[in-house]
């Protein structure tokens, strides 16, 4: 799935292929995604060497479910 990348102040970067190689398993590119984390409207993903962002209705179409955050109880 072709999506847009975003810069860490929200600048709209290249557009890469994000794709699901299986449940557990995400890569853009060749690159291999380390680790997820919810950051506002995007999603930041740690490839090695770098962090790319993507916006989580991107992300959530990819995956299958909605990714919203979640508050912990007081």
């Amino acid at each position: 799935m072709l999506v847009t990348t975003y810069d860490l102040d929200g600048t709209p970067g290249p557009t890469l292929d994000l794709r699901r190689v299986d449940p557990v398993t995400l890569v853009i590119g060749q690159e291999p995604v380390l680790a997820v984390a919810h950051w506002g409207m995007y999603m930041a993903l740690t490839l090695p060497g770098r962090l790319v962002l993507v916006r989580v209705a991107d992300y959530e179409r990819l995956v299958g479910y909605r990714c919203a955050p979640y508050q912990l109880p007081r």
